[in-house]
């Protein structure tokens, strides 16, 4: 069976498709891959095994097209026609679709081909689209409409033979929601880590000067939802009262929100107590989270966050280290399942200042729940366990091809 993954961005940029692809493509499947290029790249490679296909295009003007699709839906008719092309090159039986926006075009796709659709939601687009900062500009709500993929949703759900959620939270609601939804066609792949990949990678301890301080890691995009500016003042407020605690924040910040963040950087009142990374590669990543004594995921609550989960709450587990979540649904079932670390009031300072303290002064406490959330990682949280479901559904598809 031949496996199309296609993605309205850069492969490269997005490790849940990789790890996906590295994951069926271990089973057996052959897969190719279908993406964007924005000038970096060759237009076909062979990467980390799966060839990739290259559709160049100007990051502006993929933003444009993306922008204005609900108004003008030029963008679905660019897709579902490079979508074809694809299909015919590579003799696709199976298109596997990064996001639930991407269900237009692959219909159109799948009207003039014989292949069958999985539509693979890596969040919850509608209640995650209003929240972005690009949609929230005056005159680019107006063009992009982003309320209306709430009345899309049944549509663009219904045009795929099967579906995949991140999370069980997320495939529940939807049952629930859409009777015509069937739970056998329905798979659950959550966004958890490559163990084999980050527990290969050298760790020297030298990226990181603790100095001594109580160190609270945060890797991920630096933004307001991300509950940042929360784990900002609890850092803040622990060490007006003395306490030697610092905050590593590794990740981009939302570009919209640079200046904020700067004025925070850049504080006297919180310069010493924020180490600022703003990237890094993934092999790296295991470098700064074995220095770190706990790790935080404290996005704020929201229709969104409910309905997805963090794949940063498993590599900061991987390493051995005590988590700390706010009370999104996902991350709460995950924390209190396992044992493996703390939950907070969402955009409560105070609760998670209080949270990273006991955690200081219970070392025994906070080294059982990193063994506790290792070994659940370990056993399940993983590459190789997570991908059945995956794998199953294309084994289920695999046997239909073959009758």
């Amino acid at each position: 069976m031949r496996i199309g993954l296609i993605v309205d961005n850069e492969y490269n940029n997005d490790p849940r498709v990789s790890n996906e692809a590295k994951a069926l493509q271990k089973a057996g499947f052959e897969v190719s891959v279908l993406c964007f290029n924005y000038g970096r790249y060759q237009k076909e490679e062979i990467v980390r095994g799966v060839k990739v296909t290259r559709v160049k295009i100007r990051r502006k003007l993929k933003d444009i097209l993306f922008g204005i699709v609900n108004t003008i839906p030029i963008y679905h008719y660019f897709w579902a026609n490079e979508i074809v092309k694809f299909i015919c090159k590579e003799k696709i039986d199976v298109i596997h679709l990064a996001d639930m926006y991407m269900a237009r075009s692959g219909y159109l796709a799948k009207k003039k081909s014989n292949v069958r659709l999985v539509l693979d939601l890596k969040e919850n687009y509608p209640a995650a689209v209003v929240n972005y900062e690009w949609t929230k500009h005056f005159l680019k709500r107006i063009t992009s409409q982003p309320l209306k993929w709430k009345k899309l949703e049944k549509e663009y759900l219904g045009y795929a033979d099967y579906i995949v959620t991140m999370c069980d939270v997320l495939k529940e609601k939807l049952l629930a929601r859409y009777v015509f939804l069937k739970p056998e066609n329905m798979f659950v792949y959550m966004n958890v880590p490559d163990t084999d990949f980050l527990l290969a990678q050298t760790i020297t301890g030298s990226k990181v000067k603790k100095e001594g301080s109580f160190l609270v890691v945060y890797f991920g995009g630096v933004a307001i939802r991300r509950g940042i500016i929360t784990a900002i003042e609890a850092v803040q407020k622990l060490r007006s009262k003395g306490e030697n605690i610092k905050l590593l924040l590794i990740g981009p910040v939302d570009t919209p929100e640079a200046e904020l963040f700067n004025k925070y950087l850049q504080s006297p009142d919180y310069k010493d107590s924020i180490l600022y990374v703003p990237w890094i590669g993934l092999s790296e990543l295991p470098e700064y989270i074995s220095v770190a004594d706990v790790g935080i995921s404290p996005i704020v609550k929201s229709e969104q966050h409910d309905t997805t989960i963090a794949n940063k709450m498993f590599q900061y587990s991987l390493f051995g280290k005590p988590i700390i979540v706010s009370n999104c649904e996902p991350q709460i079932r995950i924390v209190e399942q396992d044992k493996s670390g703390l939950v907070h009031l969402s955009e409560n300072a105070d609760d998670l200042a209080e949270k990273i303290l006991f955690l200081k002064q219970n070392p025994v406490i906070a080294k059982q729940m990193g063994e506790n959330g290792r070994s659940a990682v370990l056993n399940k949280y993983n590459l190789n366990v997570a991908s059945n479901e995956l794998i199953n559904l294309y084994t289920r598809l695999s046997g239909m091809n073959n009758h």
